[in-house]
């Protein structure tokens, strides 16, 4: 129950920035533990996969960031220790 509450309570905080349209966390295996707004539970398998394929790059350094860019939208998705954490906003 403390880690869901923290899970959620980041979620929030990371919601309430502007121009975050959604956010989604996934543990390791690419369950989603959390999804909100304009990110879906469906997508958490692909944005868990998206994110161990960029740590093979350079194994044994931090999880590098990646971003999808398109024309209305930017996509960040990164490796947090067991988790992958995606936030959708506004493109700029």
């Amino acid at each position: 129950m403390v880690m869901e509450a923290a899970i959620e309570s980041a979620v929030d905080r990371t919601l309430a920035q502007p121009g975050v349209k959604g956010v989604l966390c996934s543990d390791a295996q690419g369950l989603c533990l959390s999804a909100r707004n304009e990110l879906s539970s469906s997508q958490s398998g692909f944005v868990t996969s998206i994110a161990v394929r960029a740590a093979n790059l350079e194994p044994g350094q931090p999880s590098p960031a990646v971003t999808i860019e398109s024309d209305r939208f930017n996509v960040l998705v990164r490796q947090h220790g067991d988790f992958t954490l995606a936030v959708k906003k506004e493109s700029s």
